[in-house]
């Protein structure tokens, strides 16, 4: 007898304990089935969507948040291998909350609602609930997926790529995956890329369809002037858009489907592209014969706007840049520095478009002198610490800043510079352009550099003017130079004024030759001269010249510019 009430209250006891611990049991359950990183829809402020294609929606609507926090929330964990991944390409979702950083899942979308599967930031795979499904294959940023939903995509093939193109607007008409006909309308001004195209092309270009148009009428203008309209079957490229330089057109292509009974698809569609019959550029150099220090210009004809163009030479010259423009031509700039030996260079030039062209400088050598200045004791102590390995460094890095700062204009006048100072003189014992100069001092063993300007003789707070037109971008203090000035001239050209007492003038300051007063002539920096044995500080201004970053002799530039 007391044996059976033992079992009955034992068996009570058991059913007591999983009626306790039944919510818990199903919250363990639950956790390992559904996601911990749901999006708390509460916090949400902004929900980025990305397309396979690479194209982003933002989204700040209460509803859509909602929807989208929903693609976090009740999915079901599932193994990642049941179902090849590999062969889909998913959307991004982004989940941007406030304070944090963004939370974002991968997407994978399915006609049919019971296959959306998600994949939260820590890997694991979720089936998103059917009914949130339901709801997000129906809205536009999910149209892929169903392709009868997509107007027919136009590919322009010219130079042997194929680039796809979008409409400026259209009406398309389908078979929705419900067997409705809804039509969609869009009259969004796109941003298609300048189609280019040469002489290989046949002077025309290919207009290719991933659903052929019953009708396909254009007309290519070239300004104000028709070239050509008609079906574009009819053109005939080789003699109507061929010509003998760079030539930009502009062409309006409208194509129709027609809606004819059973299709399940029919629209129109309008394009306007711009066009650039592009002919191969042709480089010639300004002159084929320089000493060192001085400089010269590259023309290139038949150069598009804004590409770059890649140089191979044994020259300072950068081997990726933008050439500047000038009237209907663009430049690049050649400094001949002090360093070349002299013969024959080869500069060879390539666009992006791979077409190349070659040309030869024959360079001619100078002597220049060599200096020792040994800072002792009874130097001024300052020169110690203004020249040093750190600071020569820093003052070449300023000049790479400062070069890519230089307007693709130009902005001195005339073709000749003025000196700084008001006149020719330099200073005795003090550097000159193409010196070989060795410091010996506290801080050194002994630094060899080549001298990149002269210093100039001055009086003690003598003003030093613009040595042309420009505006001024850099005015402040650097170790080496002390109180320094930088002038950009356009076209990579720059100037310096160094050692300054006193900076007259501000970044952004426009400046005029010969009168603008940059600053005073002083002592700071590196200002040292050679006075018998010993180095002294004198007070002067040292000037420099650079193109494109490499400098030349500040002379050169007072005999005159020639751009072409």
């Amino acid at each position: 007898m007391k044996q059976s009430i033992f079992k009955k209250n034992m068996s009570l006891g058991l059913a007591l304990c999983l009626v306790l611990f039944l919510p818990l049991i199903i919250a363990v359950v639950f956790a390992l089935i559904t996601d911990p990183n749901a999006v708390n829809v509460g916090t949400l402020r902004i929900v980025e969507v990305t397309s396979p294609g690479g194209k982003t929606i933002a989204f700040d609507d209460e509803a859509i948040l909602d929807l989208y926090s929903s693609v976090t929330e009740g999915g079901k964990k599932v193994e990642a291998d049941f179902r090849d991944f590999s062969k889909e390409k998913p959307y991004t979702i982004s989940f941007k909350e406030e304070n944090s950083d963004p939370i974002v899942y991968k997407l994978y979308v399915s006609t049919e609602a019971a296959d959306c599967v998600c994949v939260s930031p820590d890997g694991n795979y979720y089936i998103v609930p059917k009914s949130v499904a339901e709801e997000l294959i129906k809205r536009d940023e999910f149209a892929s997926i169903d392709t009868a939903r997509l107007h027919p995509e136009l590919f322009i093939s010219a130079l042997g790529k194929d680039i796809a193109v979008q409409p400026d607007s259209y009406t398309w008409t389908y078979t929705a995956l419900d067997g409705t006909m809804p039509t969609v309308k869009d009259s969004t001004k796109a941003k298609n890329p300048v189609i280019k195209f040469d002489s290989s092309d046949e002077g025309k270009i290919q207009l290719v369809f991933d659903k052929q148009p019953d009708s396909l009428e254009l007309e290519i203008k070239n300004g104000d002037d028709v070239l050509f309209t008609g079906k574009y079957e009819t053109l005939s490229g080789a003699t109507t858009l061929t010509f003998d330089h760079d030539q930009k057109l502009s062409m309006k292509a409208v194509a129709e489907w027609y809606e004819i009974e059973g299709a399940e698809q029919f629209g129109k569609a309008e394009y306007n592209l711009d066009l650039l019959y592009d002919v191969a550029p042709e480089s010639r150099i300004v002159n084929k014969t320089l000493p060192t220090g001085e400089f010269t210009f590259i023309n290139i004809e038949n150069f598009n706007d804004g590409e770059y163009v890649t140089v191979e030479t044994e020259l300072h010259i950068p081997e990726k840049l933008i050439p500047y423009d000038y009237k209907d031509i663009k430049l690049i700039p050649v400094p001949l520095t002090s360093d070349l030996e002299e013969k024959e260079y080869t500069i060879k030039l390539t666009t992006e478009l791979g077409q190349s062209s070659t040309v030869k400088i024959n360079v001619t050598e100078k002597e220049y002198d060599s200096q020792m200045l040994i800072i002792d004791e009874s130097s001024d102590p300052g020169l110690n610490e203004a020249f040093t390995q750190s600071s020569l460094d820093e003052f070449y890095e300023l000049v790479d800043t400062l070069t890519a700062k230089s307007a693709n204009e130009q902005l001195y006048t005339g073709t000749t510079f003025a000196y700084p100072t008001g006149a020719t003189k330099t200073v005795t014992g003090g550097a000159k352009y193409g010196m070989e100069r060795e410091v010996l001092s506290k801080n050194s063993d002994g630094i060899k550099y080549t001298s990149f300007g002269q210093d100039m003789e001055c009086v003690k707070d003598q003003s030093i003017k613009a040595a042309n037109n420009g505006k001024v971008i850099f005015a402040e203090e650097t170790v080496l130079l002390g109180n320094t000035v930088v002038v950009d001239h356009g076209y990579g050209i720059l100037s310096y004024y160094g050692n300054l007492a006193s900076i007259s003038v501000k970044v952004g300051d426009s400046v005029v030759k010969s009168e603008t007063i940059l600053g005073k002539a002083g002592s700071t920096g590196f200002a040292c001269v050679l006075s018998g044995a010993s180095a002294k500080t004198s007070v002067l201004c040292h000037y420099a010249v650079s193109f494109n970053g490499q400098f030349i002799a500040p002379k050169s530039i007072y005999s005159g510019i020639r751009l072409s």
